[in-house]
């Protein structure tokens, strides 16, 4: 007997064949004036789709843009309206009612404070009207330390009821930012009284509606290092107590290479004035299909591991001031430099460099052990890390290492892996201080292997589907190898039930990491698993050399509408502007197959592994690697790799599975440009009664005629087996009748319930025994 978890995976997404087109439309401009454009937002309404973004130029104001074709073309609508006494100073975010009214919040600021204010805008001849502002959060004077005391607002359309619900972060000081929340419930008119939902050190606060109008609120709690939320099933009326949704590592003093933060500080930090704080993105299916009411919540963290030791100190040797005459030092080395009182009010650049191997994982930490006295001095240092041979045009790496006083504890580090092997400097320099002597420790860092984050800065995925109560284990979305950047995710569901993720994502710079994509991935079972990540754009952006001011920002949009998805990003076209550039994905497009039914079998004393191969353009072999127990790394089965060779089914024996042992299975796609597919894991237990409801095979698959269905039941009790669409509609029912304990075998010819062949396309089998269910994806061609 065996028991298989998932039994069959159908990669449908991939290299594009014969069988359908790609689902991916083409990169468009959507802001088409010159200048800096970023932080995009979208929403869609039918074919209609408005977007918003940061029109730096502008006096920091708001662009927008339209689409009538459903984001095909794209338009210029300008600025969004203000008058004399106000300027729009940007942060927009943009949703859509139910009735097709349109809804922009930005922030706001007249000679009587600041706030956020919502504009109403809909299609009307000739064109798109937006209506005045209407300020949904009161004017206040921003605080002396601040630039704005509402920052990074979240704007969300119920989808049924057409009510608006605003998050955002109220900033009093640097030491106090909460996450807070209004509503509006006559159309953006008159708004409630803001509610204060966490503690005063947090940041990046997001919502979303679920299918029977429950709101959820997540964001980032600094001050527990967890994602945290809460659930208001009165409309925003009132809110549960927080839950927390995962314990996170937050790379807080490693900003994204060449990101220009604004003076964003973190309440537990706030010597951190440029750390981007790792906004949250959250969505909840409101489809028809199995996992309707399903929560999802994405966000970018490093890996946690284990310092390396040190092996000692090198203390600068004087002129260390440029990169000829800078120190020497190693890794594992702390480095113990000296600003003598000469340098009083001056910024005294003290240069170090070392060489470091790709892939290498640094620990990078600073403190003050000591400084003179002065009514004038600010007990306060910073180093900056960079790469670069050519000292002409050395990268900055993320914020600059701060430093404080050893007696008023460390910082956190800068965690970064090296993205190549050659040369890398650290300038220390810009404090104020006599007689200061600083140390900066130099270290390796090694990531624990048992989890799901490998680097400085991975893409993860959490989902609850018990309404927040619980939430599943961290999986990770990315799958570049490790040492490349990802950060800035976004999430969206469409009606299909299937979940999109996209990232900003450096793995195609062949150098320091400045070049940077934007990339794609899809997950058809629930955020189980994903399918190979894509690349969006059409070209790299070079961050390098992105203009004055914040460049990306701190995130790109992706919102679902119907079966389509769109992503909106920031683009940097080197040196004439900095653009929001999109595409339209159609989750209901036909997709190419490439490798289908990979399915593990028992047979006797071995595990049997089989796969089918539909298009095999551009693969060069493969390679099936196993993993012992639920928690187990993968290694290669075989030493050599299985070539392609012209069959449609392929088969590969593991011999030394033994009886009673718990198995998983992969297999690896190579490709002749160097990328793999990663298609599985498939679970098996050998020898021993399935312990759950699971699907073991569907051949043929995919099928034209007939399937066979082989159904593992764990025990006796009444077994219903129907089939769906995408969609979420019944379509047959193959069975509805007490099953024994063992294999259930079934088959379906293709047909509704009236007897009518189906059309085409991808199906759901979904068994129940109890409160058991399991899902099966089949393939029907004709």
């Amino acid at each position: 007997m065996l028991v298989l978890t998932i039994a069959t995976m159908i990669l449908a997404l991939g290299l594009a064949s014969a069988v359908g087109a790609d689902p991916i439309g083409p990169d468009l401009r959507v802001s088409p004036i010159p200048g800096i454009q970023n932080e995009p937002d979208i929403a869609v309404f039918g074919n209609s789709a408005v977007a918003v973004w940061y029109r730096n130029p502008a006096g920091y104001n708001v662009g927008w843009g339209y689409s009538l074709d459903g984001g095909q073309t794209w338009a210029d609508g300008g600025l969004l309206p203000g008058d004399l006494a106000t300027t729009v100073g940007g942060f927009p975010t943009i949703c859509v009612d139910n009735a097709g009214r349109f809804y922009a919040a930005a922030f706001l600021s007249r000679n009587e404070g600041c706030g956020l204010g919502v504009w109403r805008g809909s299609f009307q001849d000739p064109g798109f009207q937006w209506s005045a502002a209407v300020p949904a959060i009161p004017l206040e004077y921003p605080n002396s330390d601040l630039e704005e005391p509402e920052d990074a607002p979240y704007l969300t359309c119920d989808p049924v009821r057409g009510y608006l619900y605003l998050t955002y972060t109220h900033t009093l000081s640097k030491l106090s930012y909460t996450p807070s929340f209004v509503r509006s419930l006559d159309g953006g008119l008159t708004w409630s009284a803001p509610q204060t939902l966490g503690s005063s050190h947090c940041n990046g606060v997001r919502s979303a509606v679920g299918p029977d109008g429950e709101l959820y609120v997540v964001w980032e709690d600094f001050g527990t290092s967890q994602m945290l939320g809460r659930k208001s099933t009165s409309f925003g009326a009132n809110f549960g107590p927080p839950f927390v949704v995962a314990t996170i590592n937050d790379n807080l003093n490693m900003s994204p290479p060449a990101w220009f933060g604004p003076r964003r500080y973190n309440s537990m930090y706030p010597l951190l004035s440029t750390s981007p704080p790792d906004f949250p993105s959250i969505a909840v299916d409101r489809g028809a299909g199995p996992y309707r009411g399903r929560v999802y919540l994405t966000w970018a963290e490093n890996a946690a591991g284990t310092v390396g030791p040190g092996t000692g100190s090198v203390t600068d040797v004087e002129p260390n001031d440029f990169f000829i005459n800078a120190t020497p030092v190693q890794i594992g080395q702390d480095i113990v430099h000296y600003v003598p009182d000469t340098h009083f009010h001056s910024s005294n650049f003290g240069w170090f460099t070392f060489t470091g191997t790709q892939g290498t994982t640094l620990w990078v930490r600073g403190e003050i052990t000591g400084y003179g006295y002065s009514p004038l001095c600010a007990p306060l240092f910073g180093a900056t890390l960079y790469c670069g041979d050519d000292t002409t045009r050395l990268v900055r790496f993320g914020s600059p290492i701060v430093m404080q006083p050893y007696s008023l504890g460390p910082l956190p580090p800068l965690i970064w892996t090296l993205p190549r092997t050659g040369r890398y400097w650290i300038s220390a320099g810009g404090g104020y201080c006599l007689d200061m002597n600083i140390a900066i420790h130099l270290r390796t860092f090694t990531p624990f292997p048992v989890q799901p984050a490998r680097d400085h800065r991975d893409v993860m995925l959490v989902t609850s589907a018990d309404g927040g109560a619980t939430w599943s284990a961290q999986r990770r979305v990315n799958d570049a190898p490790p040492r490349f950047d990802e950060c800035f995710p976004s999430v969206a569901v469409d009606d299909l039930g299937q979940v999109h993720v996209a990232w900003y994502d450096r793995r195609d710079d062949p150098d320091c990491g400045t070049q940077v994509e934007t990339y794609w991935a899809v997950s058809r079972d629930g955020g189980g698993s994903f399918y190979p990540s894509r690349r969006l754009s059409s070209h790299a952006s070079d961050w390098s050399c992105a203009g004055a001011g914040p460049n990306f920002g701190d995130h790109l949009a992706v919102r679902a509408a119907g079966s389509r998805v769109y992503v909106l990003w920031t683009q940097a076209n080197c040196p004439d502007s900095v653009d929001i550039r999109g595409v339209r994905i159609a989750g209901d497009d036909p997709t190419g197959i490439a490798v289908s039914e990979f399915r593990a079998d028992a047979g006797g004393d071995r595990v049997r592994l089989t796969w089918r191969v539909d298009d095999g353009r551009g693969i060069t072999g493969f390679r099936v690697e196993r993993a012992t127990g639920a928690n187990g790394s993968f290694a290669p089965l075989n030493a050599d790799l299985v070539p392609l060779d012209g069959r449609a089914e392929y088969v590969v024996e593991d011999p030394s599975a033994e009886r009673g042992g718990h198995y998983r299975y992969r297999l690896a796609v190579l490709y002749a440009d160097g990328s793999i597919q990663y298609i599985g894991p498939v679970e098996i237990e050998l020898g021993v009664n399935p312990s759950r409801l699971g699907w073991v095979r569907a051949t043929p698959s995919p099928f034209s005629e007939r399937a066979q269905l082989t159904l593992a039941v764990p025990r006796a009790g009444e077994v219903e087996v129907e089939v769906y669409d995408l969609m979420g509609h019944g379509v047959a029912t193959l069975t509805r009748d007490a099953g024994a304990p063992g294999p259930m075998v079934l088959s379906w010819d293709g047909r509704d319930r009236a007897g009518r062949p189906t059309a085409p396309g991808i199906y759901l089998l979904r068994a129940r025994l109890g409160k058991e269910v399991a899902l099966l994806r089949i393939v029907q061609l004709r």
